[in-house]
Parts: structure tokens; sequence; C-alpha cells
């Protein structure tokens, strides 16, 4: 069996998304040194001298030779190979949810500066855009002046803009999945700057260019990392600002129910995953059970 025989074997193996093929397809054409090996032929040597080809030094996660190790251990598990050839360490992110360690005060701090970062206005309103609704950046990359009510401070999530093809080519392509249309209510405090990127542009212009194309996510968490420095906060990425989310929704007292519809998720038990273990509690709340006991006294004594 060829490396190109076994990868379609593992796609196939479980039912994906047709976002998440695209996704593994772009992957495989990265690999083409083994394509047409026998998989029992390919030596950890084999893999190395991909990975020191691709390798960078600033590269945080090496999220394309995880999978790689993810489809030989798939070989391993069905007695395709007896070893796995990715023998090189590889860097995972981390499994601790950073945004669940801001407290209210970086939280504060990290929307003020994103509001008022005026030279660099349309990555900020963007971080600032996922912060406040819970929108995923493909959904914000695909921000187009039809979608933005400002009679109803609403957003219709339509579309997003992501990989649509097998060459990684990107542009609109439908959401993940039927529960993720919906309608996201615009606060107060993302108005003004989303507003004013709706000046001087058509219904159907994307609101976040540069050089024609949406920003890139690297480029977007480049600017995160930028900030958190400048803060002295913990770094956040794309996806630890959709999670503050719902933190903050959290923090405002909204029903879990309308949490998981705004981050467009399937079911609630998703959504749960994202407050499980949030550190920094409103202690505020807690205290109710002290003014429950007390108030049960004074009822006794008048009684």
């Amino acid at each position: 069996m060829t490396f190109s025989e076994l990868w379609e074997l593992y796609i196939n193996s479980r039912p994906l998304r047709a976002g998440t093929v695209r996704g593994y397809h772009y992957k495989f054409k990265k690999f083409a040194d083994i394509h047409e090996k026998d998989i029992i032929a390919i030596s950890s040597l084999d893999v190395q001298k991909m990975y020191n080809a691709v390798k960078k030094d600033r590269q945080q996660y090496d999220y394309d030779f995880v999978t790689l190790k993810a489809v030989f251990n798939f070989a391993k598990k069905t007695n395709l190979i007896d070893r796995n050839p990715v023998q090189i360490k590889l860097k995972r992110s981390s499994p601790q949810k950073s945004h669940e360690l801001l407290v209210k005060t970086k939280i504060f701090s990290l929307i003020n500066y994103l509001q008022n970062d005026k030279e660099n206005i349309k990555l900020s309103t963007m971080c600032l855009a996922e912060i406040l609704t819970g929108a995923r950046i493909s959904e914000i990359k695909a921000f187009r002046k039809k979608n933005i009510d400002t009679t109803n401070h609403t957003i219709t999530i339509e579309d997003q803009y992501t990989i649509t093809d097998d060459c990684g080519q990107q542009g609109l392509a439908p959401l993940k999945t039927e529960s993720a249309k919906r309608l996201l209510y615009i606060p107060v405090a993302l108005r003004k700057n989303l507003y004013s990127m709706l000046e001087e542009t058509k219904d159907d212009d994307f609101l976040f260019l540069c050089r024609s194309k949406p920003y890139s996510t690297g480029t977007i968490n480049a600017y995160l990392e930028t900030v958190c420095d400048k803060l002295k906060i913990i770094k956040l990425t794309t996806h630890n600002l959709r999670a503050l989310y719902a933190t903050i929704a959290l923090y405002s007292n909204i029903n879990i129910l309308t949490i998981s519809l705004q981050l467009g998720h399937k079911s609630i038990r998703q959504t749960e995953s994202y407050l499980k273990r949030i550190c920094s509690l409103d202690m505020h709340n807690l205290e109710r059970i002290d003014d429950f006991i007390s108030s049960s006294r004074t009822i006794k004594k008048k009684s």
C-alpha cells in the first residue's frame, strides 16, 4: 500500500465535513516526497528530511506533522505497519485554556485597547468583533456591508472565508454546519469601530481587506501577540478570543442556551466545554449563599 492509498483510507475511515476534507487534501500535497512510496518502506529518516525542509525557527506548532503522525498511528492500529516512522518531537498547542485565565480587569484592558487602536483599526476591529459577538474568525473575514444591520444592530452570518479547494485557495465557502447560520447582536462597545468600516463600502465588499483579500489568520495572530505583550497578558490566538466571548457572556449572566446559539454550536455540550474550567469566577454571585442563610435566620427571629 502506498502512502497516497493510506491517506485516502484514513480520510474515509470516519465521517468528515467537506471543509475538513479540503484541509486534509491541502496538507497531503506537502508530503509529495513519499506519495508513491510503500508505507512499510517509509523510514524515520524520510520523515525527518521532509520536516527539516519546512521547519521554521519561529514555527510554534507542527500541525501538518501532527496530522501525519495520526495517519501513521491509524496504519499501526490497523496492523498495516509495525512502527510509526514519525519519531520527531512535535510541538502541540497548550491544553491550558488561556481565555479562562483572564480576570475581569485583563478582559477590560484588552477590550479598551482594541477599541482605541486606530493605527490598526481593521485588525483591532476584527479581534473586537470576535470577543464581543462570538463569531468565528473565518466568519468575520466574510463580513460584508450587506451583512450588517445598523438599525437593529445585528450581523447575519451566512458564509465564511476559508480554504475552498485542494490547493489551499481561499474564498467564500458554506458554513461548517446549518446551526452556524445565525443572527448576532452587535454590542455598543463594537458599533463605533465596526460601523466606521461601512463608510464608502459597497454592499458586497469585504470589510476587512488587506491588498484585495481578507487578512490571514496568521497576520491577526501576530497582531494579537503584540497586543498581549503590550498589555502583559498571556498570549492569545483568534480561537481564544471566540472562547473568551463565552466567558464574558457567563459573567453577564446570559443563559448557556443563548450563548450556544450565538456561538453557532450544534449542542449545549459543545458550549459547556468552553465554560468547564473557568478559573476566575465572579465571587459576588457565590456570596448569595451567605445572603440566603442570613435571611433565613432573620425569618426565624421574627417568628
